[in-house]
């Protein structure tokens, strides 16, 4: 049995993967196991695989499943750590990454470890969405890669091999930016423990956080939220109903490289939010769709559940939710 099970689903990602089992390598805590759980992949995932079978404890499901939600369940299912911590194809772990999630989640029983995710870039692409202050700012770091970003579609920035020979220095010059799903705006007044915020749930994905595999074996991904989004957010949710406490760590970093976004993504995020809210027609889940509608921000959403709690008012609560569902039916 491993102290930390990895839980990573993949899809495609085989070029980004490599770089983030190769961040695995340079981990502080060594007692953990990596479970792959790659979604019918035709591109080279089984070989970056075998590369790195002899150098990490490696369990590689390969399945037709549909969805992150059944990749991640699978991943789970076998699952022999004391911890689970949930990355992406597409992150690199920090070297202390494991410590810190796992310092994080023994703070007390039913803590949720939070970890940062900075935005970096391993590859460019024409067809990445940066912009052109970030990629301004990343161009005075690295002014020799201006002529290939003007003249090239497409091409490598470092690969797994720089990565392990030289962590800080790649990292350094790939970082582009932090990005909003950070919510540092939020630690700086709630905290890194989130003292009276009512919404931690939104902010803990499964592109970076941790928890008691035992303390949650109850949840599960809800496998009907297909195609991309919010099968994290209901997992996290259901973590929160279920009395979890949610605490950030900013270093537990793991960072993210900037890739393609899905053509369909948009719907699916939307088919998604219909579900969520048909699953759980709670106030703060209406409070949540309207503040990703920018409609509200998150201090004005937890400043209505504070008062909503001082009142205890069920009445107003439930007409309110009413409300809701009639402005956002359909």
């Amino acid at each position: 049995m491993s102290l930390a099970t990895i839980i990573i689903p993949s899809h495609e990602r085989a070029m980004f993967l490599e770089n983030t089992l190769a961040g695995f390598l340079l981990q502080t805590e060594q007692d953990f196991e990596v479970v792959v759980s790659d979604n019918a992949s035709t591109d080279c995932t089984k070989n970056v695989i075998d590369k790195y079978a002899d150098k990490l404890k490696i369990k590689y499901l390969y399945h037709h499943e549909k969805g992150a939600a059944a990749a991640r369940n699978k991943a789970v299912d076998i699952a022999e750590g004391k911890y689970c911590i949930h990355v992406d194809s597409d992150r690199i772990p920090c070297p202390v990454f494991i410590e810190e999630h796992i310092k994080t989640i023994q703070t007390k029983p039913k803590t949720v470890s939070i970890g940062f995710k900075p935005l970096i870039l391993s590859r460019f692409n024409r067809n990445l969405r940066i912009s052109y202050p970030v990629l301004l700012d990343y161009l005075k770091k690295n002014p020799s890669l201006q002529e290939a970003i003007i003249t090239k579609e497409e091409f490598t920035i470092f690969d797994s091999e720089h990565l392990i020979s030289n962590f800080n220095e790649v990292i350094e010059k790939a970082y582009l930016s932090e990005t909003r799903d950070n919510y540092q705006d939020l630690i700086n007044v709630y905290s890194e423990n989130l003292v009276n915020f009512h919404f931690p749930w939104i902010l803990a994905t499964t592109g970076n956080m941790g928890y008691e595999r035992e303390l949650a074996s109850n949840i599960v991904f809800d496998e009907k939220y297909l195609g991309w989004g919010l099968e994290d957010t209901d997992f996290s949710y259901q973590l929160y109903l279920s009395n979890h406490q949610f605490i950030f760590n900013k270093k537990a970093i793991n960072y993210h490289q900037a890739h393609e976004r899905g053509k369909n993504e948009s719907k699916e995020l939307a088919r998604n939010f219909s579900y969520f809210l048909e699953k759980y027609p709670t106030i703060e889940v209406f409070l949540f769709l309207r503040y990703f509608k920018d409609q509200i921000t998150l201090f004005e959403a937890n400043e209505i559940m504070r008062q909503f709690f001082e009142k205890k008012n069920s009445l107003l609560m439930n007409d309110y939710i009413a409300l809701m569902k009639a402005l956002f039916k359909g």
